[in-house]
């Protein structure tokens, strides 16, 4: 059994002294990762899609829409491409429009029209 001063001694070796050693550590990937999402999302991102509660409303109002009115079975598959087609229309109508938004909902419309009606 380990006790908490044995532990305390490793992990002084480990990771103290490493940084003595080696300088300090880069933080975790997951660190790194919510650092640039933060980035990402507190700036630019608003201004281009608008506050993402107004936009993520927007873009369930649709979906919920879309399956009320459903009337024939669609696959998962084409589900999700519809549903992030939607996504990106929800971005269009509470945003800046941007090209790129435009073309990823067209894309996503595509995939679903090839997982809906097959090579025809």
């Amino acid at each position: 059994m380990i006790t908490n001063a044995i532990q305390d001694d490793i992990d002084s070796f480990y990771f103290e002294d490493a940084a003595e050693t080696f300088g300090p550590l880069p933080p975790p990937v997951r660190v790194q990762l919510l650092e640039e999402g933060m980035g990402l999302t507190n700036g630019d991102r608003d201004k281009e899609y608008g506050p993402p509660a107004v936009n993520m409303a927007a873009s369930a109002a649709l979906k919920k829409a879309m399956r009320e009115h459903m009337v024939r079975d669609i696959s998962g598959a084409e589900l999700e491409a519809l549903d992030m087609a939607l996504t990106k229309i929800g971005r269009l109508i509470t945003g800046t429009p941007k090209r790129d938004t435009y073309v990823d909902a067209a894309t996503y419309l595509a995939i679903a029209g090839e997982i809906g009606i097959g090579d025809t």
